[in-house]
C-alpha cells in the first residue's frame, strides 16, 4: 500500500480494516492492530471474525464465514452490500466475543465503503466500539420521588406510558400486599 495512504489509514482514530470479498482482511491501521487476537498476525488472511474473536469463529474449523451463524452476520452483509451495490453501508451490530474465555456482548457502528484496487473490489470496513454508549443508553432516568421517567425528548411521563411506548408493554394495576395493608387496613385481621 502507498505510503501516503497507510500514514492516513492509521492516523485514523477508529479501528479500519481492508478486506477482500470473503472479508478476509488485507490491511488495516494501527487503531485496529489494537482490536485484534493476539494470534492474528500469524494466521494467513484471517477472517475479521477470527481476528475479533467472535464466538461463532471458533464453530467450525473453517473459521469465520464458515458456521451457521455467518450468513447472518451484520459485518459480513454490509461487506457483501457494499461490494455488489457499490455504495456506502452503515449499521449497528452486536456481537459475541471472547474476552478472557468469557462471551461478552460488543456493540459497534459498521461502516463499509468498496474501493478499485489492481483490478478488484476491496471494501474498506470501519468498526467504532460503541458499547459504552449502548450500556448508558440502558439507563434509564428515574424521579426518586414520584417516580416518572424522563425520555429522550427530556420529557418525564408516568412509568407505565414510558414502557408502553418504548417496550410495547401494557400494564395491569394491582397491590403489592404491604400496601394493601397500609391502605385498607379494614381488609385485613391482625
Amino acid at each position: 500500500m502507498n505510503s501516503f495512504y497507510k500514514t492516513v489509514l492509521d492516523a485514523m482514530p477508529s479501528a479500519v480494516f481492508v478486506v477482500d470479498r470473503d472479508v478476509r482482511i488485507v490491511d488495516f491501521n494501527v487503531a485496529a492492530s489494537q482490536m485484534l487476537a493476539n494470534d492474528a498476525g500469524s494466521l494467513v488472511r484471517p477472517g475479521v471474525g477470527d481476528s475479533l474473536r467472535c464466538i461463532h469463529s471458533t464453530e467450525t474449523a473453517g473459521g469465520c464465514g464458515s458456521s451457521a451463524s455467518c450468513p447472518d452476520c451484520v459485518v459480513r452483509g454490509s461487506v457483501v452490500q457494499s461490494r455488489e451495490g457499490e455504495k456506502i453501508v452503515r449499521q449497528k451490530v452486536q456481537m459475541t466475543a471472547d474476552v478472557g474465555g468469557k462471551p461478552t456482548a460488543k456493540h459497534f457502528l459498521v461502516t463499509t465503503a468498496p474501493f478499485a484496487s489492481d483490478g478488484t473490489t476491496l471494501v474498506l470496513l470501519v468498526l467504532e466500539d460503541i458499547t459504552e454508549l449502548e450500556a448508558l443508553r440502558r439507563i434509564v432516568p428515574v424521579c426518586s420521588i414520584c417516580k416518572k421517567i424522563r425520555d429522550d425528548r427530556d420529557y418525564w411521563s408516568e412509568v407505565e406510558s414510558y414502557m408502553k411506548e418504548h417496550l410495547s408493554v401494557d400494564f395491569s394495576h394491582s397491590l403489592c400486599p404491604k400496601c394493601a395493608r397500609e391502605f385498607y387496613p379494614e381488609y385485613f385481621d391482625d
